[in-house]
Formats: structure tokens, sequence, C-alpha cells
């Protein structure tokens, strides 16, 4: 800092004289002229570990260092993705610690669909495009593509397919599955770039983008730091969150080898780095990639933070911040490529485009975020928004659930005693955005059949269903008299009726109102 002598009582001509040096904006009076290289921040994969990169870039953000371009391979891109949307290394920091992160890697157990009732199935059989498959995904997709989704819904807005618009250009890095060649992504969706990098294999299905099937950046480039020179950066900073593995290990426990040859996947050989580089790496090798308990994420930003604190100096200049940018504000459309009018109006009104031509970013970002509660028809739905000024079009991009799904399982009640269950679920009845479901039970006493329709509908702001259900069942009733002496059984058939409208609620709770008729 320069300080100057300040004079006692100064003059007009001191003044202007001093107006004119200000108009002149010498660098060593404003500071403001910056020729650093141009930089590109790097930032590897590593799963929950890679969460430290958030601590490092709190410190980046209190030295003022601002990079020109981001490149990230699966958390890195996930992180990077969000820094570059604008996002200040203190913002995602809350995030990472509120995000229900670790919710989403839970031990997998079979679900039903929502229309079969609370249902515990013991195995579900889902349509592919050829045969009917066991349903074996260890996440629930729908919730991760949705969190993804409303987390990266402001850059998505911002960049409108060309990540270079972003506040900083990002890339995110993926791998095709076809050649494990790394596949560099500047444009598009940016929620689905950012999908098909963090895209383990065999946890995750591969994202299919541009005719390619890519699943996660890491198996081919997880440090991506020859992909940023590639990009035209003079220098690099380098957040490594990567596995070291140690030299011991008990080679004779094949839990651990099978554990050390995954690990070999994920690890290619190093780029060499400049005198002008600089490398930030957080001690994370005693981690595991998904461990996303609220302790261990506090854990691994501070010492994201402490490994910044100790690699980067002062900068020789602060960069200036990037120019604010506002979001669009009126859609001029959208379109569903792959479906039907039907499907057009559904998808319309799980995003809230039919309430007016205005874009509403809060109400966009809440409908993403519950997309998987509100529907059960989709796997993800990638926006692709495109357009210029105040204006955006979104071209959606489809990631359906399985048409069909069967499930079989079994029911115990203190009256009833165990009774079997079959059902089955079509999704996209006649073809339209319309929900069939049907089941039979069968038991020594009682016998039922259960068959509903139901569909999306909007009402203002709120998403329900409109559900038209019908029970038929037979039960015989086992009769005595006052002295304990069993008397002729009872056949009672009755039929229950019901409609009305029905809303999905968080945690599995669905509330209804309607109307019904119980004969």
């Amino acid at each position: 800092m320069i300080s100057y002598p300040v004079m006692p009582q100064p003059g007009r001509p001191a003044l202007v004289l001093a107006l004119c040096l200000l108009l002149a904006r010498p660098s060593f009076l404003l500071g403001q002229s910056c020729h650093s290289p141009r930089t590109a921040l790097v930032l590897s994969g590593g799963g929950a570990k890679g969460l430290a990169h958030v601590g490092v870039l709190r410190v980046l953000d209190s030295l003022g260092i601002r990079p020109d371009l981001i490149v990230g391979t699966s958390m890195g891109a996930a992180v990077g993705a969000l820094y570059a949307s604008g996002y200040s290394g203190r913002e995602l920091d809350s995030l990472a610690r509120v995000a229900p992160l670790a919710q989403l890697f839970r031990p997998y157990q079979p679900r039903a669909p929502r229309s079969l009732g609370v249902l515990q199935p013991l195995v579900l059989w889902e349509q592919g495009e050829h045969h009917f498959n066991l349903q074996s995904a260890a996440i629930v997709e729908s919730e991760v593509n949705a969190l993804v989704n409303a987390a990266l819904l402001r850059g998505n807005l911002l960049a409108r397919g060309n990540f270079d618009s972003l506040p900083i250009p990002f890339r995110a890095v993926a791998t095709d599955l076809a050649d494990r060649t790394p596949v560099v992504m500047a444009s598009g969706d940016l929620a689905q770039a950012v999908r098909a990098s963090i895209a383990v294999p065999l946890l995750f299905d591969p994202e299919l983008r541009d005719g390619r099937y890519l699943v996660d950046g890491g198996l081919s480039a997880n440090l991506p730091v020859a992909i940023a020179r590639a990009a035209g950066v003079e220098r690099v900073i380098v957040s490594d969150a990567t596995d070291h593995l140690p030299p011991e290990f008990d080679a004779y426990s094949p839990l651990l080898v099978a554990d050390r040859l995954v690990r070999f996947l994920f690890l290619q050989a190093s780029d060499s780095l400049t005198s002008a580089d600089v490398l930030v790496r957080p001690d994370v090798d005693r981690f595991t990639s998904l461990n996303f308990s609220h302790g261990n994420i506090a854990r691994l930003l501070e010492l994201g933070r402490k490994a910044a604190d100790a690699a980067l100096g002062p900068p020789a200049c602060h960069a200036e911040p990037p120019s604010a940018r506002g979001l669009p504000t009126r859609i001029a459309g959208f379109r569903v490529p792959e479906g039907n009018h039907s499907e057009r109006v559904a998808l319309g009104r799980l995003l809230g485009f039919g309430l007016s031509d205005s874009l509403d970013p809060s109400l966009l970002r809440s409908r993403l975020r519950n997309f998987g509660v509100a529907s059960e028809d989709y796997r993800a739905v990638w926006l692709s928004p495109r357009g210029k000024g105040d204006s955006v079009e979104f071209d959606l991009t489809l990631r359906r659930a399985a048409r069909r799904v069967a499930g079989l399982g079994l029911v115990y009640d203190n009256e009833l005693g165990g009774r079997m269950w079959a059902g089955a679920v079509d999704r996209r009845l006649f073809g339209l955005a319309l929900e069939g479901s049907g089941a039979l039970f069968l038991g020594e006493l009682r016998k039922e059949v259960y068959a509903g329709v139901r569909r999306n509908y909007q009402v203002g702001r709120q998403l329900i269903e409109p559900t038209l259900t019908a029970r038929l069942a037979t039960e015989h009733v086992r009769q005595f008299d006052a002295s304990g002496d069993e008397l002729e059984e009872a056949d009672i058939r009755e039929a229950l009726g019901f409609v009305g409208a029905e809303r999905a609620l968080p945690n599995g709770w669905e509330a209804g109102a309607g109307l019904v008729a119980h004969v």
C-alpha cells in the first residue's frame, strides 16, 4: 500500500491536480494493472474427498485470485461448475454442509412405484429396451439428477449452451465408455455435463450425450492438467484430491487387492508442473470416496483450506471480479423433441412453464429439486437452455424411467394372515402422459384386485394428480357363537372406489382428497 502526505487545507489548484492524477489511472495508484499470465484452475476427481476443493476456493477468494478458466473432473467438475456459475467459496462451503449428500448413497432397497401404495416388494422388474430386467440400481438416480439440476440452474441459465458465457469459462471432463478417451464438454446443458462427469461406473448409469455413452472423467483424466494446457493457459493452479496409494498393503487379502485394482482405474501418470504453476494437495488419503457424513464434510473443507493457505502466497495483483449478469426473465418457448403433445403438456406442468411467459427461477429450481418426487416417469430432464438477451428457450432432453414396472412381494396382516401380491405399472398408458397401475392380492381368507389411473395437473403454483382407483375383493369371515363354537363362514364381497386428487410430499408421504364409494 502506498501512502501520501495530506496537505493541510489544500487549495483548488491542488484539488484539480489530484483529480487529474486520479483520472490518469496510474497502476501504482489504483492497483488495477494486473498482467498475470492466463491461469486455469484444475480440480481433480475424488468423490467425497473432492469437497476439499471448496476450502481451496475460499482461500482463492480471500486472496483475490480469479482464474481465467476452470477445468474439473468428477467431483471437481461439480464444484467447478458451481464456482464458475458465480457462487463464492463461502456460499459453496455453506451449501456443502447442508446438502443431503449422504442420503443419496444409502443401502439400496427395491422401491415400488407410488401408485401401488406402501407395498415393499421382494423383487422388481423394469422394462428395458428389449425385455424386463431386475431393478439393480445402487442409488436412486432421479434424486441425484434432481439435485444436480437444481444446484446448477443458475449457471445453466447464464451459459445457455455455451460454457464460455459463464462468469468464469468452464470445462467438464468425462470418459467415452467405448474407448476410454477423455471427452471435454464446453457446451450444451451444464447440469448434464456435470452428471456425465460424475457417472462412476456401476454406481450411476452412463449418460448418453451427443451419441456417446459417458462415464466418470476420472477413468481417463482424473487430474486434467493437460486438458487445461490445451485450452491455451500459461499456468495452472491444481487442487489435487486424488488417491495416493500407500506402498504397503496386505497382498493376501482378496478384498484389499480388489479395492486396489479398482483404484488403479482412476490413476494416470501425472502431468509435469512448471515453476509458475501451483499445486495444492489436501491431506485426504485417509478418507473414503463415498463418505458424505456431515462430520466428514466439515473435516474435508478444513483440510482444503489449510492446504491452500500453505501453498498459495499473496498474489502480485488482485484480479477484477467479473461483472454481475442478470438471468433471463422471459420464456420464449420450450420443445420436447422426443415427446408427443400429451407428454409436452405434462412436462410443462411439472416444470411450471404453463403459468406465464415470465421466468420464475425460484419456482423452476423448486420444481427441478422435487422432480423425482412429483413424477416417477423420468430419471432426468435436462433443460438445454439457449437464447440471448432477456429471453430463454428450452430444448428438453429426456431420460425416461422404465415405462413398465412389475413387482412381487408378501404382506402380513394380524387378522388376514399372509398374502402374496403381484403388481404392475404402465407409466405411459396408451402412449399418453397417463399412468395406469394394477395389483392382485391372494391369501387364504381374502382375495383382492386393484386398478387405478392418474396424471399430473397444475392448479396455480401447486402440482396435483387427479386420480381414479377401484378395488374389488372377496373375503371369508369366520364366525363364532356366544359359547365359542364355530359357525358357517360368511362370504363378503365388496367394491371400493375413489375419485379425487393426490399430491406427493417429501419423505414418502402423500396427501389426497376426494369422494369414496363403498359397497
